[in-house]
C-alpha cells in the first residue's frame, strides 16, 4: 500500500492558516523574496534544492534541516522520497508570491516549471531553536485568474445562496471541486447542493446524500463518546490510560497519559501512519486493536502536557478505552449512542472491501491526471478518522449537539471549550473539537483531509450559522468552507 507523507499528519482542524489574508490579486514584479525569519530562511533554502532535483542534496537537506521530532514521526528517508517524487512531478517550482505568516510559518504560491500545475506550499517550523522544519503543506492551487483564486467579500444573507452557488459552480466548472455544500441557519438549510461525480468508472453523480470519507472529522463523534461516559460517572478527564488499559507497554503512556491529554493532542504520542509496517498491515485493519498494535509501539515524543501536537494515535487509545468501558465495539457504539441518537442514518466506518450505496470515491492529483485513493486507504476508519458521513448527516449532529441529544449541556461546553493554542492565540484545541475566533466570530468544529479526502464543519456558535463542505478532491472542502464563510462573515483581520 503507497501512502503519502504529505498528509501524515492530516489536515489540522481550523487551521491557522485559513485566517491569514490571501495572496495579492496581483504577483510583484519580479521574483519575491523570502522574510528574514526562521520559517523564510528554511524556505528559500529549499526552493534551490528542489528545483536541482539531485536525489542525494534532497536527502542531505530533510537530514539537516527537519527537526528532531519530525523525523520521529517520519524518517528522513520517507520524507526525503515526498520531495524527490514532488521534483519529478513538477521539475521544480518558480515562487509567484509569498505569505508571511509569522516567524515559524510561510506560504507560498507556485507554478510547476515542467506540468504548468499550480500549488500553495507551506513551511512551519519549531519556535525554539534551532528552528527546524515540522513539515511542509503541499497542495493543488487554482490559476491566479481561475474562480478558486477571487476575492471575497461579505454578502447580504438574502444574497448569499447565488453567491455560493455562483462560485462553486464555476469551481465545479474547472473541475475543482467535487462533493456536497450545505449552508444552514438556526438548523435550515438556506443553501444545498452537490456537484461533479462519486466516481470516474461508473459516472454515478455526487447528490447529498452521498457518502464522503471524513477523514479525521472522527474525532468529534469520539470526543462525544468519552463525554457520554463522563456523564455517566464512568469517566473521569484526568483518569489515566492505565486506569483502563492496565496492560498498555509503555509505562509512561499508561501511568502519566490522561484522558485530558489524549482529547487535546498533548500526549507526546504520534500519528499510526508512520509507525513501523503500517504500509503493509494498514490494509487488513478492520477493529480498533488492529489500530493498537501498532500504537502500542510508539515512544511518546515529549511529557504530557508539553506541548500541543496532533495525534491521531492518541485517538485510537480513546476508541480502546471505550470498548474497556462499555463493553462494545467502538464502532457499535457510536452507531448506537451518537448516530442513532442523532438520526445519522448515513454514516459509518466501512470496510474497505464492504459494498456500499452512495460511496464516494476519493481522488488524488490534478485536473486531467486524478486517481483513486484507493490504495492510500487503511482497512477500515477509525477513532482517529476514516468514517463515512453525508452533508445532511452531519447537520443533524450539529442539531443534536445544540440541543443536548448527545451530552448534557456542562459537558457539550467542556468539549468545545479551547485548552491548547494551535499556535497562535486565536485558534485553540478543544476535546475533539476547534475553537476558533474568526473576525470576531466563535467558529467550533473540525475537518480532514487525506488523498482525495477533504471535509469541513464549521458551526459559528453564537449566530447559529453552519458550513458542511464535503469533497472527494485533494484539499477539496477547505477554501470553499473558508470562502463561504468570508461571504457571510466578512474577511478576518
Amino acid at each position: 500500500m503507497k501512502r503519502t507523507i504529505l498528509h501524515a499528519a492530516l489536515v489540522l482542524a481550523l487551521s491557522l492558516a485559513a485566517m491569514a489574508p490571501m495572496f495579492p490579486a496581483q504577483t510583484p514584479a519580479g521574483a519575491p523574496s523570502f522574510p528574514d525569519t526562521p520559517a523564510g530562511r528554511r524556505m528559500g533554502a529549499w526552493l534551490p534544492v528542489l528545483n536541482g532535483g539531485d536525489a542525494a542534496a534532497i536527502e542531505k537537506f530533510v537530514k539537516e534541516n527537519f527537526a528532531a521530532r519530525a523525523l520521529q514521526q517520519a524518517p528522513a528517508d520517507e520524507r526525503a522520497e515526498v520531495h524527490k517524487r514532488f521534483f519529478a512531478q513538477t521539475g521544480g517550482l518558480k515562487v509567484t508570491a509569498v505569505r508571511d505568516l509569522g516567524a515559524n510559518e510561510i506560504e507560498v504560491r507556485a507554478q510547476a516549471i515542467k506540468s504548468g500545475e499550480w500549488f500553495r506550499i507551506g513551511l512551519r517550523t519549531e519556535p525554539e531553536a534551532p528552528n527546524g522544519i515540522l513539515g511542509f503543506r503541499f497542495e493543488e492551487a487554482a490559476p491566479p485568474e481561475s474562480a478558486a483564486s477571487q476575492t471575497f467579500s461579505k454578502v447580504a444573507e438574502a444574497e448569499l445562496p447565488k453567491a455560493v452557488g455562483d462560485y462553486v459552480g464555476k469551481l465545479a466548472a474547472e473541475d475543482r471541486f467535487s462533493g456536497s455544500v450545505l449552508v444552514a441557519k438556526n438548523g435550515a438549510a438556506i443553501f444545498s447542493r452537490a456537484y461533479g461525480k462519486s466516481s470516474a468508472q461508473t459516472g454515478a453523480a455526487n447528490a447529498l446524500d452521498t457518502k464522503f470519507n471524513l477523514g479525521s472529522m472522527n474525532k468529534m463523534f469520539t470526543a462525544v463518546s468519552i463525554g457520554q461516559l463522563v456523564d455517566q460517572g464512568k469517566l473521569s478527564f484526568d483518569d489515566k490510560v492505565g486506569k483502563y488499559l492496565p496492560d498498555f507497554p509503555n509505562p509512561d503512556v499508561r501511568n502519566k497519559v490522561a484522558i485530558h491529554h489524549l482529547l487535546t493532542h498533548t500526549s507526546g504520542l504520534g500519528s499510526y501512519f508512520g509507525d513501523p509496517g503500517f504500509d503493509e498491515g494498514g490494509p487488513k485493519i478492520r477493529t480498533v486493536n488492529d489500530y493498537m498494535a501498532f500504537v502500542k509501539t510508539e515512544q511518546p515524543a515529549f511529557e504530557p502536557g508539553d506541548r500541543f501536537q496532533y495525534s491521531n494515535s492518541g485517538f485510537i487509545v480513546l476508541g480502546a478505552i471505550i470498548e474497556k468501558i462499555t463493553g462494545q465495539s467502538y464502532y457499535d457504539y457510536v452507531r448506537d449512542h451518537v448516530f442513532k441518537a442523532a438520526g445519522m442514518n448515513n454514516s459509518a466506518c466501512y470496510a474497505i472491501d464492504e459494498k456500499v450505496a452512495n460511496l464516494a470515491v476519493g481522488y488524488i492529483g490534478s485536473i486531467g491526471r486524478r486517481t483513486p485513493n484507493t490504495d492510500t486507504l487503511p482497512g477500515r476508519g477509525g477513532p482517529a478518522g476514516g468514517g463515512y458521513s453525508t452533508a445532511e448527516d452531519l447537520l443533524k449532529f450539529e442539531r443534536a449537539l445544540r440541543d443536548n441529544k448527545l451530552v448534557t449541556v456542562k459537558t457539550r461546553d467542556i468539549l468545545l471549550a479551547g485548552k491548547v493554542s494551535m499556535g497562535g492565540p486565536n485558534a485553540k484545541y478543544a476535546y475533539g473539537f476547534g475553537d476558533l475566533n474568526y473576525a470576531g466570530h466563535r467558529m467550533v468544529g473540525h475537518n480532514g483531509g487525506a488523498p482525495g479526502i477533504n471535509s469541513e464543519l464549521q458551526m459559528f456558535w453564537d449566530e447559529g450559522y453552519t458550513i458542511i463542505v464535503m469533497a472527494n478532491y485533494d484539499r477539496g472542502a477547505t477554501p470553499v468552507a473558508n470562502n463561504i464563510r468570508t461571504m457571510i462573515f466578512g474577511a478576518a483581520r
